[in-house]
């Protein structure tokens, strides 16, 4: 896979980089530095490109997700999920499977946070758009309670946003396996 290199963002900079992976435009923001990565379109594909409207939203509800997590407002954190969405963890987690309903993933999430005791913090690394997901690459730094052990789980989400809400949410362990699944989806 050839790789494109998307242009950092300096700290504050609210400009958007833009890149074309498998014959789609992503638009790529982070409120850091960031790097993003992707292939060059293949001959004769369409270029399909969203409105910018519709990513700055999906990328704004996004970064309301971390920030949320991280202040540990879980009450503003659900309201940004659809009543009806869905969620599917990562496939490894004993939690696996498709959460239905904005309650149901409250209480995965609720779970998580009585799981793990102290620092628990999910660092935004990446975001861009591929068609109508927002993609965000992150580390979620965590302690488990019993254990005491200190984590950093490295997951790739792909948000589905309509009307200023999450409705579809999909975790990934591993990057490449959440762009194959873009690829699958026609999200490429």
């Amino acid at each position: 896979m050839e790789l494109l290199l998307l242009h950092g963002s300096r700290a504050g900079d609210a400009s958007n980089d833009r890149c074309v992976w498998g014959g789609c435009e992503f638009v790529s923001s982070v409120p850091r530095a960031s790097v993003g990565i992707g292939a060059r379109a293949r001959p004769g594909q369409r270029r399909r490109d969203i409105p910018c409207g519709v990513a700055e939203d999906g990328q704004e509800v996004t970064r309301r997700w971390f920030e949320t997590w991280n202040r540990g407002d879980l009450d503003a954190f659900s309201d940004l999920y659809a009543i009806d969405a869905e969620m599917l963890p990562p496939a490894s987690w004993v939690e696996s499977g498709v959460l239905e309903g904005r309650a149901q993933i409250r209480r995965f999430f609720e779970g998580l946070k009585e799981a793990w005791d102290g620092e628990d913090t999910a660092i935004l690394n990446e975001m861009f758009i591929a068609g109508d997901k927002v993609v965000s690459r992150m580390d979620w730094q965590v302690r488990g309670r019993t254990s005491g052990i200190d984590t950093r789980l490295p997951i790739t989400n792909v948000n589905t946003i309509e009307d200023g809400r999450i409705v579809r949410q999909q975790h990934f362990l591993d990057h490449e396996e959440a762009l194959a699944a873009l690829e699958r989806q026609g999200e490429h």
